[in-house]
């Protein structure tokens, strides 16, 4: 499924209930937010429902030789979203 049918069926899913509820939507979505391209369809999913995003640090870094270099490579992609303020702080531990 491509990201934004994915959006969509989610959208669907949030509609169907009561938004005065704390909703949280968690995991690995898979749609980078560091990449504003890339992203831009989450964001817009996010601001259209009123959602925020709580982990602001990149989720997953890898360092990788390519062509005889290293290479280091930074993405977001594991998110918690969240439609009220009940999350204080969110961080993330490297493992």
């Amino acid at each position: 499924m491509n990201d934004l049918d994915f959006l969509e069926e989610i959208e669907e899913l949030i509609y169907s209930f009561n938004y005065d509820e704390p909703l949280t939507i968690m995991g690995d979505l898979n749609m980078d937010l560091l990449k504003k391209q890339e992203s831009s369809q989450l964001v817009n999913f996010m601001t259209n429902n009123l959602l925020n995003n709580y982990v602001k640090e990149p989720t997953r870094i890898a360092t990788f030789q390519k062509n005889s270099q290293i290479h280091t490579s930074e993405t977001l992609i594991d998110l918690i979203i969240h439609n009220k303020d009940l999350i204080n702080n969110c961080q993330v531990i490297e493992c």
